[in-house]
């Protein structure tokens, strides 16, 4: 219902047509579709270093560059990663999005040799943000570009490839990096308050990763967050969190590593975090099945793992459930969710 799905819809008209023998031919059997599948579908445009420097291909016009653009825009393409400048205005001129971006700690230039950033590959101009002056630099650099530069769509902070340090006062690097840019983002966000701010993690490892989610929304989500994935839209899901049988659950207290199943597989490592969070086991033979009270703090864990993907929740002193709220249109039925152990369905 705006400019960019009129283009789409011309797009998708000229790729559904038949061209034979100098005739537009129309199917009878147009395919119609209301709305895209995903929000972001970008690209970039151009042409590479390479071509030019070894296949020595002449550089495009303006007009081949606007020309290309456009195909990529008809063939569904929204958003395209762009400078300031006449095709930055193209691109908006047809209501499609933009992608910008920004170096958390490119220096971009000769800057004094105690600021260097520590990289492997011996890339310059980069700084480390454990000193205070290149963050401040820094601050003082991204205000500058974006107080007169245009707002962006997007975004766009890169971890690596270049940038990034690896001395010591900046590990994890992760956490370094997530912290400033959110102070970039304010900077943003003063100036363009509607552009949304992405990262990459690049050249990260993973000290890096489990620094920015350590107090995030780890492995207990994971199952909600995939129900809603394979869910449509319409539905929601309230939990039943129990609070008593902890022995027993879904999210229980893992009491031992579990024994590897019929097929002698284990859990993935990246499942480890759960089987590490056990009481301990001497409480565990005093207390019985009471010693939950004994960890309020992993209840909040899960709590918090868990609540983002739902609308709310009633504990109970059984298991966990997870209930979907189906509208009375919905053609879901039980018998689609009965493979799944512990859910319950509940239609309004």
């Amino acid at each position: 219902m705006d400019e960019r799905g009129c283009l789409y819809a011309v797009g998708e008209l000229l790729r559904q047509f038949k061209y034979d023998d100098g005739a537009v031919k129309i199917p009878q059997d147009i395919e119609i579709r209301t709305a895209p599948a995903f929000e972001i579908r970008g690209t970039q445009y151009g042409q590479s270093h390479v071509a030019k420097t070894l296949a020595h291909v002449r550089s495009w016009t303006e007009e081949e560059t606007q020309r290309v653009i456009l195909d990529y825009a008809l063939a569904g393409a929204n958003i395209f990663n762009t400078a300031p400048g006449p095709i930055f205005d193209f691109i908006i001129s047809f209501g499609l999005m933009t992608q910008g971006g920004f170096g958390a700690n490119t220096a971009g230039g000769d800057v004094p040799p105690e600021w260097e950033a520590f990289e492997s590959i011996g890339r310059k101009s980069y700084v480390c943000l454990s000193v205070p002056e290149a963050r401040k630099f820094m601050l003082q650099k991204c205000d500058q570009q974006f107080k007169s530069g245009p707002g962006y769509d997007l975004i766009k902070y890169h971890g690596g490839d270049g940038g990034g340090c690896e001395c010591d006062k900046c590990n994890p690097y992760g956490l370094t990096f997530i912290k400033f840019v959110e102070e970039m983002a304010a900077i943003i966000h003063k100036y363009h308050p509607n552009t949304r701010i992405y990262f990459t993690n690049q050249k990260f490892d993973n000290e890096d990763d489990n620094a920015i989610f350590a107090p995030g929304f780890g492995p207990y989500g994971l199952y909600p967050k995939e129900i809603l994935h394979q869910l449509p839209p319409r539905h929601v899901l309230v939990y039943y969190n129990e609070i008593t049988h902890w022995k027993y659950a879904q999210h229980g207290y893992i009491q031992m590593y579990p024994r590897a199943d019929r097929n002698g597989d284990l859990p993935p490592h990246w499942s480890h975090d759960i089987y590490e969070r056990r009481p301990d086991q001497y409480l565990t033979m005093v207390y019985n099945r009471l010693t939950f009270y004994a960890w309020p703090r992993y209840y909040h864990r899960v709590f918090n793992d868990l609540m983002r993907y739902g609308v709310g929740d009633i504990t109970q002193d059984g298991k966990m459930r997870v209930t979907f709220d189906l509208p009375e249109e919905s053609h879901l039925n039980w018998r689609q969710f009965s493979h799944i152990s512990d859910v319950w369905l509940i239609k309004r």
